[in-house]
Order: C-alpha cells, then structure tokens, then sequence
C-alpha cells in the first residue's frame, strides 16, 4: 500500500532503494563466500590470480606498463581500475575451470578495492590508440 504522505514517486523511489541494498547486500555475500580459495601471486612477471583447490591461474598485465599480446589458446579479459587498464588472461586454462573465472575476477576487483571495475571481453587498445593519435 502507497503512503499517502509519500506519494507514488517515494513510493517507487523507497523501492529501488531496497532492492539495490538487497541486490548490494547479497552480492557482497556472493564474493565473500567465493573469495575464501582465491589469492594473488607476486612474481617478477606480474601478479596471478591463482584458486587453490583447482590451480586455476589468470595472469594480470598492466596494459599501460607492458605490451601485451593475447594468446589465441586462452580467454582474456580487459578492465580500466584507478591504475590504469588491465588485461586478464587464463593460463593452460580447461573446461572444467571456466565456471570459476567470473568469480575469481570478482573477487580480484573486491581485492584491490574496486568492487564496481567493469570487466569485459573487448580489447579497450584500439580504441585507446584511436583517441591518442
């Protein structure tokens, strides 16, 4: 029922306020019950993702600092954090596996304290070429 002294816009505003806070709230508990097997590996080379049940390994390059050449055996993913544009790319990756890369990359960006990064399939280069000529 509509409180009279709110108004239909309230109403509907005091709605999508709860359902974002639900939708924050069960995402939230989604990463951290994934987040408990993922952790990140420092090298030389750069940073992993790595899963210690499976051995999962997704490498991080930083796409402003190396130059990155996909390779056309594994998946790769691409995102803008504060540090600049990331690329994510499994490692000898199987079937078996791919169920876990949406929640590893989830958790990294809840890691680093981006937990709104946006993660995508398309390679931002080109079009960051484009611009900068």
């Amino acid at each position: 029922m509509i409180n009279p002294n709110v108004g239909i816009a309230g109403a509907v505003e005091n709605t999508c306020t709860r359902v974002v806070y639900f939708l924050t709230y069960v995402s939230k508990k989604i990463c951290r019950m994934l987040s408990t097997n993922f952790y990140v590996l420092q090298t030389e080379t750069g940073d992993t993702i790595r899963d210690v049940k499976s051995m999962l390994r997704i490498d991080i390059h930083r796409l402003d600092h190396t130059n990155f050449q996909p390779s056309s055996s594994e998946l790769q993913f691409y995102s803008l954090c504060p540090d600049g544009y990331l690329a994510f790319e499994t490692v000898n990756i199987k079937d078996y596996l791919r169920p876990l890369i949406a929640p590893a990359l989830l958790w990294y960006a809840e890691h680093i304290g981006c937990p709104n990064m946006n993660i995508s399939s398309l390679d931002p280069r080109p079009v960051l070429k484009a611009v900068g000529s």
